[in-house]
């Protein structure tokens, strides 16, 4: 599987952030020094911005080691939609409660203070109870 430069330059990127002076991977066989949040990293990235969906199970360093074995990785993966652009339901802002929940939710100014009831769903909640 050919590797979008996209994802090289991330790579490149990103690895030099814990060590310094990596070189840029040229060699697909050359490894890739991603350590364990980096892989996280790398995992989000490919999911957000290819759309490829890494099951648990492929989380495993053999995966990851070289640019030859991320790509035979992602050869068996079908990409969906990447989900960069993806919203919450409520278009990015807080999402707000349904009125009809609202005589249900508790707010505690202080731990030492008791709980009362909110009287206005648009008003903060400090702490559910």
């Amino acid at each position: 599987m050919e590797i979008p430069q996209k994802l090289k330059d991330y790579l490149d990127r990103k690895r030099s952030v814990y060590i310094d002076d990596l070189p840029p991977v040229i060699d697909p066989d050359q490894p890739l020094n991603i350590d364990s949040l980096g892989l996280m990293r790398l995992v989000a990235f490919l999911e957000n911005e290819f759309g490829y969906r890494i099951e648990d199970e492929e989380l495993i360093a053999e995966n990851f080691t070289t640019l030859r074995k991320l790509g035979q990785l992602l050869a068996t993966k079908t990409p969906t939609d990447p989900t960069a652009e993806a919203k919450t339901r409520s278009g990015g802002a807080i999402p707000s409660v349904p009125a009809e929940n609202c005589a249900n939710l508790r707010t505690v100014e202080s731990e030492s203070e008791a709980a009362k009831p909110v009287s206005k769903c648009d008003q903060p909640v400090k702490k559910q109870i």
